[in-house]
C-alpha cells in the first residue's frame, strides 16, 4: 500500500485569507517540483515521455522561466 503524505494549508500573508491559501499552494507546488528534479540526468531530461509530446527539460526550462 502506497504511504500517503498528509499536507495542512498554512495561509501566507495576503490582502486575504482565500489569496493566503492559493500562495500556499503555488509555493508548495513550487518546493515539490524542485525536490523531484534534483538530481535528474542529462539524459533524463532529454527524454520525451511515452504519450508525450516535448521532453521534461521543455517543462522545466518552462517552470524556471515562470520563477524570473
Amino acid at each position: 500500500m502506497t504511504e500517503r503524505t498528509q499536507r495542512v494549508i498554512t495561509p501566507l500573508p495576503a490582502t486575504s485569507p482565500e489569496i493566503g491559501k492559493w500562495l500556499w499552494a503555488l509555493e508548495e507546488t513550487r518546493a515539490r517540483t524542485k525536490r523531484m528534479i534534483d538530481g535528474i540526468s542529462q539524459e533524463e531530461l532529454e527524454a520525451i515521455p511515452f504519450c508525450f509530446d516535448n521532453a521534461i527539460g521543455s517543462f522545466v526550462y518552462h517552470f524556471a522561466m515562470s520563477e524570473v
